[in-house]
């Protein structure tokens, strides 16, 4: 019998996965306002992976940013255009 991977149940789930070595990372979730649209967010510290990602379901909005460099790694907001910008 080949034995069977288990699959994710969640998007938490998967992103709670470290991809690398597929081993479970822990989080601690806090609960702030989304930078966008103001809505409430989700703000994920993932100490292992010296990460911290903050997420909207309401307006799409992402960002996952390295908590010992404070570069940004990954950033996604469909609301913000290049033209809205500059008409500001």
């Amino acid at each position: 019998m080949k034995a069977q991977e288990k699959t994710p149940q969640s998007l938490l789930d998967s992103f709670l996965l470290d991809g690398e070595r597929k081993m479970p990372v822990s989080a601690t979730v806090q609960r702030v306002h989304c930078p966008t649209c103001g809505s409430s967010a989700e703000r994920y510290h993932l100490l292992e992976l010296s990460r911290v990602r903050t997420q909207c379901s309401r307006c799409d909005y992402l960002m996952v940013s390295c908590t010992k460099t404070g570069r940004v790694i990954e950033a996604y907001a469909p609301s913000f255009s290049p033209s809205m910008l500059a008409a500001s």
